[in-house]
């Protein structure tokens, strides 16, 4: 194993509550969190077509739902002991950002709790809205193929993106989607810790 690839919303910071309710202020008729929930079966973006949102999301900063976002993201804490793992394999692993959000609120919360350099890329919606080939640009970033990285991620349709390109997955259980769903994505395992997702991404070698 040489690199570990994170999904950030669900993953670093627990931020699910404050995504659904930008999506409230964007969509009149907004999903329930159960149908917001499933969004993530794939990628949210053409999810979000399929269930017609009043309002796309836009990559830009000035959009309603990111200008909301920020400002909350802010005020978020990264997940109990999520920063002391990541700083532990960043002496081991090259890792990068694998997100469906954009980049420069990353880039600040990242700075904020002094973990901006541990990663050597994000590639966030302003790259592309494919984390198919935004994992495909990083393993050749990191001249790396499929099965020398692994992928940390909260939802289903992270998983199904990342196999495309050959990459596993390790599920986390704090996030965005339930350990049930999570399942059905194959990963190499499903963590309920950040402690525990250390020990499982070193028992990889």
């Amino acid at each position: 194993m040489k690199s570990v690839l994170f999904d950030f919303d669900g993953v670093i910071v627990d931020s699910f509550e404050l995504s659904y309710r930008c999506v409230g202020i964007v969509n009149p008729n907004p999903p329930t969190k159960e149908e917001y929930r499933r969004y993530f079966d794939g990628n949210i973006f053409k999810s979000t077509e399929v269930n017609r949102q009043k309002k796309k999301f836009e990559v830009s900063e000035d959009d309603p739902f990111n200008v909301e976002y920020v400002l909350g993201l802010l005020e978020l804490d990264p997940v109990d002991g999520m920063s002391e793992v990541l700083r532990t394999l960043n002496v081991d692993y090259r890792s990068a950002i694998i997100s469906s959000s954009i980049n420069n609120p990353i880039k600040k919360y990242l700075n904020k709790f002094q973990l901006d350099g541990i990663f050597e890329e994000i590639y966030g919606a302003e790259f592309s809205l494919s984390k198919e080939v935004k994992i495909k640009v990083a393993l050749e970033k990191f001249q790396i193929t499929g099965d020398e990285a692994v992928f940390i991620t909260d939802t289903l349709g992270d998983m199904r993106e990342a196999a495309k390109v050959g990459v596993k997955s390790i599920g986390v259980t704090w996030g965005f989607q339930k350990e049930s769903n999570l399942k059905k994505g194959n990963p190499v395992a499903i963590v309920n810790t950040p402690e525990e997702l250390l020990a499982t991404i070193e028992s990889l070698g």
